[in-house]
């Protein structure tokens, strides 16, 4: 199972570290794209990350899920690029598309989520026409799974490998974790 993770300069730290550092437990490859085609970017409270690899050198069938942390300006900077577009509807009609925060602002405002279940940050989620949206944690809603804000960035991930490798290994991590 392989994860990418597009980041952009002024993503949301916890969203984008945690996350990756939960999946990376569960021995789920991720590789974390700079959508600027910056090597360094950093985050909205300062965390520099070292990228995985640029955006013009992504192949999707290496990926079994897209992953957008959520952050301002990050998903604004991620909004920007036209590439980032077709990569969130590739997945979103043919793998898994994991956002939170304002991410699912992003697929909302491509139209991908009619009628779909979702959660975001509070007042995101009238960028997401169509959406069915729902005030929980983390919303899964066949190969699209959302959440809300950082302060659920471990039921959010735990979602990610509960889809990508079952139950079993997110309870195993809840459990390595003390969780």
């Amino acid at each position: 199972m392989k994860v990418l993770t597009l980041i952009a300069t002024g993503y949301e730290d916890l969203e984008a570290i945690g996350t990756i550092a939960l999946l990376r437990r569960a021995k789920i490859d991720v590789d974390v794209c700079s959508v600027e085609n910056l090597r360094h970017v950093l985050g909205h409270y300062g965390v520099n990350v070292e990228v995985d690899i640029l955006l013009n050198d992504i192949d999707t069938s290496e990926y079994d899920a897209l992953f957008l942390p959520g952050g301002m300006p990050g998903v604004d900077n991620l909004f920007k690029e036209e590439l980032v577009h077709e990569l969130v509807k590739h997945f979103s009609a043919h793998k898994i598309l994991a956002c939170i925060c304002a991410a699912p602002s992003i697929p909302g405002r491509l139209g991908l989520l009619k009628d779909k279940k979702f959660t975001c940050y509070p007042g995101f989620e009238d960028y997401c026409q169509g959406g069915i949206y729902q005030s929980e944690q983390v919303v899964v809603d066949n190969n699209l799974i959302t959440g809300k804000a950082a302060g659920c960035v471990h039921e959010f991930a735990f979602a990610i490998i509960a889809k990508l490798k079952g139950v079993h290994m997110a309870e195993k991590i809840k459990t390595s974790i003390y969780y």
